[in-house]
């Protein structure tokens, strides 16, 4: 069984690991989230990886506010890249901003498929993962 990848951008330790036991409810193991605490970290890991595509992710889940490089510098610096991310895996943000301004920049980012505030549904969750991974 081929294991299938999610990555999470987000420093709220407590919001990664919530996000990482409701996959684990959704799912018996064949998902693997992988969690950057940066989008600094996050681009790293996507420019060294950018080769190994089993390693790239079905989908990716970004917040907004974060240290060292924020969603939206990490977002840009994968479109400055000409990351193949972009054009092969969804990207969704998720943040605690309801900021019209925040919600209407993502919709600037064709590779950005929704916006959800934290904290993030199971439902909504579950909804994106039906939809990338059965």
């Amino acid at each position: 069984m081929e294991v299938q990848r999610i990555v999470l951008i987000d420093d709220n330790s407590i919001f990664c690991f919530i996000f990482q036991k409701l996959v684990e409810k959704y799912d018996n193991g064949r998902i693997e989230v992988i969690v950057f605490d940066n989008g600094k970290s996050a681009l790293d890991y996507f420019i060294e990886n950018a080769t190994e595509t089993n390693l790239m992710p079905k989908v990716v889940f970004v917040d907004i506010n974060m240290p060292i490089l924020n969603g939206w510098q990490f977002l840009d610096a994968l479109v400055l890249h000409n990351h193949e991310i972009l054009t092969k895996s969804p990207f969704f943000i998720v943040s605690s901003s309801d900021n019209d301004i925040d919600i209407n920049k993502s919709k600037e980012y064709p590779f950005v498929k929704g916006y959800f505030n934290k904290p993030l549904d199971k439902d909504k969750l579950f909804s994106v993962l039906d939809a990338y991974f059965k």
